[in-house]
C-alpha cells in the first residue's frame, strides 16, 4: 500500500459525498469520499492527511497524459525495477516520497522503463483512500 502524506486545500460537500482538493507536494489530488466532516471529524480544511492506494492501482506513462479522465498525475523518477515473469514493482520516487507500481513487464518493456527515467504516474480519484 502506497501513503503519501498531504494538505486538504478545498472541500465541497453533495451528501453523502465530499470531494477533496488534497496538496501532495507540488501536486493538487481530487479524492472523492463516502464521509462528511460530520461523519469524519478529520475532514476539515489544512488539515494533514494521508493519502493511500494499492500499487495495483498506478498506471504508468513515458509522457505527460493529456486528454484523459484521471485528475491525479505526479512526475516521478524510477529508482528501481524488479521484473518478475508477468509482474514487475516498479519503486517511484516523487521528491522525497517513495510509492510503488506493479505493472505488467510486458508494459515495462514496451514503455522501455529503466532506473532513473523520468515517468508520469497517474492515479483514479475513485482508487483513494484517506486516513487521518
Amino acid at each position: 500500500m502506497n501513503v503519501l502524506p498531504g494538505r486538504i486545500e478545498a472541500m465541497q460537500f453533495a451528501a453523502p459525498f465530499c470531494s477533496l482538493k488534497i496538496r501532495i507536494e507540488a501536486y493538487q489530488w481530487h479524492i472523492i469520499v463516502l464521509e462528511t466532516p460530520e461523519t469524519a471529524p478529520y475532514l476539515r480544511f489544512d488539515a494533514k492527511i494521508d493519502v493511500l492506494f494499492k500499487e495495483t492501482d498506478v498506471l504508468l506513462s513515458r509522457d505527460q497524459p493529456k486528454g484523459i479522465s484521471a485528475q491525479n498525475m505526479c512526475q516521478v523518477a524510477i529508482q528501481h525495477i524488479n521484473t518478475g515473469g508477468m509482474l514487475s514493482r516498479v519503486s517511484l520516487r516523487l521528491n522525497d516520497q517513495s510509492m510503488l507500481a506493479l505493472v505488467t513487464s510486458e508494459a515495462v518493456q514496451k514503455l522501455a522503463l529503466r532506473p532513473g527515467q523520468m515517468v508520469f504516474a497517474l492515479i483514479n480519484s475513485h482508487a483513494l483512500q484517506l486516513a487521518p
